[in-house]
C-alpha cells in the first residue's frame, strides 16, 4: 500500500468516478460477519466513514492488519454491527458525519466497551471536540494521513483491545 492514502484516491477512482463508488455492505451482512468467530491474536476493528472512496482506500489499508474488519458507511449501521458482537472492538470512525457524528458514536461504543480505544479522523481544521472527546487510549488522526499513520493508530489500538480481552477473559467479565 502506498503510505500517502489521500494521494492516491484520485488515480485509484479516476475511472470509475460516474459509477455509484464502494459501497459498505448491508445491515444483514454486517450482522452476520460481527457473530463469526475471531482468529487467535486478532480484534474487530469497526471502521466508519461517509465517504465512499476514503472509506474504500482505509478499509484497504487496514485489512494488511489481519483483524475482522467491519465497515460502515454511518454511525447508525455500526450501532447495528455493534449490537451483535461479542468481542471487543476498536473504533475506527470519521469525527464529521451526516446524522450521529463519530463523537457520538464513540459514545455509544464505549457505553457497551468500557476502555475500548477509538481511533478519531478528521479533515476538519477546528477539532477542539474531537480532541475534548478523546479517552486515554484514544488516537487522533488528521486528515490528510498516510497509510502508515493509519495502521500505526490501529495497531496501537488493537494492541490494547487485545489486553482487554485478555483481562476480561481472565477476571470473568464481560464487556
Amino acid at each position: 500500500m502506498n503510505t500517502s492514502l489521500w494521494n492516491t484516491m484520485a488515480d485509484r477512482w479516476a475511472p470509475s468516478l460516474s459509477g455509484p463508488g464502494p459501497q459498505a455492505a448491508d445491515d444483514a451482512q454486517l450482522r452476520a460477519r460481527a457473530c463469526l468467530p475471531l482468529l487467535p491474536g486478532s480484534v474487530t476493528i469497526l471502521l466508519v466513514e461517509d465517504d465512499a472512496m476514503v472509506r474504500e482506500v482505509m478499509a484497504e489499508a487496514l485489512q494488511e492488519l489481519h483483524h475482522r474488519l467491519i465497515v460502515c458507511a454511518d454511525a447508525e449501521q455500526c450501532l447495528g454491527a455493534l449490537a451483535g458482537l461479542r468481542a471487543v472492538a476498536v473504533l475506527v470512525t470519521d469525527v464529521a458525519m451526516p446524522g450521529t457524528s463519530g463523537i457520538e458514536l464513540a459514545e455509544a461504543f464505549r457505553r457497551s466497551r468500557p476502555g475500548s480505544p477509538v481511533v478519531f479522523a478528521t479533515g476538519v481544521a477546528d477539532c477542539t471536540d474531537a480532541t475534548a472527546a478523546l479517552g486515554p487510549a484514544d488516537q487522533l488522526l488528521l486528515k490528510p494521513f498516510g497509510g502508515a499513520a493509519l495502521l500505526g493508530a490501529v495497531s496501537q489500538a488493537a494492541s490494547l483491545a487485545k489486553d482487554l480481552t485478555g483481562r476480561y477473559s481472565r477476571g470473568g467479565g464481560m464487556l
